[in-house]
């Protein structure tokens, strides 16, 4: 770990959560039920995207207009809370990661691109509320990753300097989105290939958990 860090900022979707897997059955699934013919082979490309980008996308492209991006959101969420509950596992190692840079660091922040409904249910499932001095949801900013809006306005409620701060990101829009805001990025490979991750600005790349132990 970098020298002069202060605080981890997480992503949650494929960094604390293995939910990549869990959004695309749960669109997937509203989608087929409407008819509607989704690029699937694709879909990883949506990784890291907003629930109002990825259905506006759908709707522009692969629909006669009969549908809107918050009725398919809101059909998602329904189903996708249920899926949560019932399948969501954590990314290997990052509890236990969590658990340790709580004693290690200043303080722990979440930035994610989910709303607030989601993140919640994903935090009170692995019992996570206690530990996270900040948490950014899509609900709290304007502009989405890999806009800066996201990492900057967790810097600013954590009132240290960008520089003092480590992201944890598995996306290629995040890791654009945290470098932006002027933050220490390490790349996890869960969503994205090395190559990509460094290509997106990560100064850092990981493949899993017990590296950061180490450095």
């Amino acid at each position: 770990m970098q020298n002069g860090i202060q605080a981890i900022i997480f992503d949650m979707d494929g960094v604390i959560a293995d939910s990549e897997p869990l959004h695309f059955e749960a669109e997937k699934a509203i989608l087929q039920q409407r008819g509607i013919e989704a690029p699937w082979d694709d879909w990883y490309k949506f990784t890291g995207l907003t629930d109002e980008k990825i259905f506006q996308y759908l709707v522009d492209n692969f629909t006669d207009g009969n549908y809107s991006a918050h009725e398919l959101i809101e059909a998602k969420y329904e189903i996708f809370i249920d899926i949560l509950h019932e399948k969501l596992q954590p990314i290997p190692g990052a509890l236990e990661f969590i658990y340790w840079a709580r004693e290690q660091y200043s303080k722990l922040a979440l930035t994610t691109s989910s709303k607030v409904r989601i993140q919640q249910t994903i935090f009170e499932k692995f019992e996570l509320v206690p530990y996270f001095d900040v948490i950014v949801t899509g609900d709290c900013i304007t502009y989405s990753k890999p806009h800066p809006e996201p990492y900057l306005n967790t810097v600013q409620a954590l009132e240290l300097p960008a520089e003092t701060c480590m992201v944890i990101e598995d996306s290629l829009s995040g890791i654009q989105s945290a470098k932006a805001a002027g933050c220490n990025v390490t790349g996890l490979t869960t969503s994205f290939p090395r190559q990509q991750l460094l290509e997106a600005g990560a100064d850092a790349v990981i493949d899993e958990y017990a590296s950061l132990y180490h450095e």
